[in-house]
C-alpha cells in the first residue's frame, strides 16, 4: 500500500499595479536629453522596486521571527542587538531543525547593505564567493558564508522608531525552498507564458506618443509612458523562512560638507 499524500490548497488574489507619466510634444522635440528612452528606463526601475516592496511586505509579515540578542520583542531591540554571525547560526539551526531544504545548496539571506556592513565587522565573518568564471552571481548577491547566499537590498524592511529608545529596527530575511509562491500566467492554449526579465511578473511597458489619443489629444500635444502588472505572492509554509529583527552598528544621519 502506497503512502497517502496530503495536498493543501493555498489561494491568493492578484492585484494590479502600475504608473505612467504624461509628457508634451514640446519636451519631446526640444529636450537635449533622450527623454523617452530615459523615462522608459526609470519606469522599468519603478516597476521592479514596486514589486520588490510589495513582495517584501508580505514576507516580513511571516510568523516565524527571531529577535537579535534573544530579546522579548521588537520594542526591546536595542542598539547592541545587531545582526551577527551568532544570529545567522541560530537562524540556520532553526531552518535545519525544521528540515527546510536548501536552494541549490544554500539558504538565501536578504539584508540591508548597512546590515551586511555590520556583519563584516564581526571578526568571525568571512564573506566568500564560490562561483567559477562560467557561473554569474545573481543580481544583488554579495557572496556566501556558513551555508547562506547573501543578497543586499535597500528595500529591506525598516520598522521606523519601533525599537528600544525609539531606534529603527531592521528586518533580515532568511529562507529555504517552499517558503513562498508567486503567480504564473498562462497563454490562450493553457501553456505558461515565457517569463520576462522580472521573473513571472509579466510587466508590460507602454509608450503612447503625442497624437495617439485621437480626439482626446486634438492638437497632438500629449504622450504617456508607463507600466502595469498583476501580481500576487503568498507564504506557503511558515517554517521554511524567518526574519531576524535587529539594530545597526550606527544609526544616525549623513551630513554633506560643501
Amino acid at each position: 500500500v502506497g503512502d497517502n499524500h496530503t495536498v493543501t490548497v493555498v489561494t491568493a488574489t492578484t492585484s494590479q499595479y502600475g504608473s505612467y507619466i504624461t509628457y508634451s510634444d514640446v519636451l519631446d522635440m526640444q529636450s537635449l536629453d533622450p527623454f523617452v528612452s530615459t523615462t522608459m528606463e526609470m519606469q522599468g526601475q519603478q516597476a521592479g522596486e514596486t514589486l520588490d516592496q510589495v513582495s517584501r511586505n508580505v514576507l516580513v509579515a511571516g510568523t516565524n521571527v527571531q529577535y537579535a540578542g534573544a530579546v522579548a520583542g521588537r520594542s526591546s531591540v536595542a542598539s547592541s542587538n545587531k545582526l551577527s554571525v551568532a544570529e545567522l547560526k541560530k537562524a540556520a539551526k532553526t531552518l535545519k531543525a525544521a528540515n527546510v531544504p536548501r536552494i541549490n545548496g544554500y539558504y538565501h539571506c536578504y539584508a540591508h547593505p548597512n546590515a551586511i556592513s555590520d556583519l563584516m565587522l564581526d571578526p568571525e565573518f568571512i564573506l566568500t564567493s564560490q562561483h567559477n568564471g562560467a557561473q554569474a552571481l545573481y543580481t544583488g548577491e554579495v557572496g556566501t558564508y556558513f551555508g547562506f547566499k547573501f543578497f543586499e537590498t535597500t528595500n529591506a524592511k525598516v520598522f521606523t522608531a519601533a525599537g528600544a529608545s525609539s531606534i529603527d529596527v531592521y528586518a533580515t530575511i532568511v529562507h529555504g525552498m517552499h517558503w513562498f509562491g508567486t503567480i504564473k500566467y498562462m497563454d490562450n492554449t493553457g501553456g505558461q507564458k515565457v517569463p520576462t526579465a522580472q521573473g513571472n511578473f509579466m510587466v508590460e511597458m507602454f509608450m503612447h506618443p503625442p497624437g495617439s489619443a485621437g480626439s482626446a489629444d486634438p492638437l497632438n500635444q500629449r504622450g504617456t509612458i508607463g507600466w502595469k502588472v498583476s501580481h500576487a505572492i503568498k507564504i506557503l509554509n511558515q517554517t521554511c523562512g524567518l526574519r531576524i529583527e535587529h539594530a545597526l552598528e550606527m544609526q544616525g544621519h549623513c551630513f554633506v560638507v560643501g
